[in-house]
């Protein structure tokens, strides 16, 4: 063999060699990739689930509000009913009371 033909096939090895090595580099970037799309895929989907039930959390919170209003408005409407309730029957059982001098039994013998 002459070292041309030995360089020639150092060379045809050292090809080989990048080739294998760009070949592994790139099924590891496929694999890489792949897992990144699963996870991006698992993500997007709970991300849509989280969504969904966001929303719903969110329409009972405002439903919640709203009863809260109502109760308060209620309440508030009680409260002012009790107030004027008080006030009319303060005002009702007042009573003004009068004295009368009072009369002794004796006094009234001397005339």
């Amino acid at each position: 063999m002459s070292l041309e033909k030995i360089d020639q096939y150092i060379k045809e090895l050292e090809a080989i060699k990048n080739y294998d090595i760009c070949r592994q580099t790139l099924s590891n970037y496929k694999s890489y990739t792949s897992s990144l799309l699963r996870n991006n895929s698992i993500y997007l989907r709970t991300n849509k689930d989280l969504s969904i039930q966001n929303k719903k959390l969110s329409k009972e919170l405002q439903n919640k509000n709203d009863q809260i209003l109502v109760l308060q408005q209620a309440l508030s409407r009680e409260r002012e009913r009790n107030r004027k309730t008080t006030r009319m029957k303060s005002n009702t059982t007042t009573t003004t009371t009068t004295m009368l001098p009072s009369i002794n039994l004796q006094d009234l013998r001397e005339f």
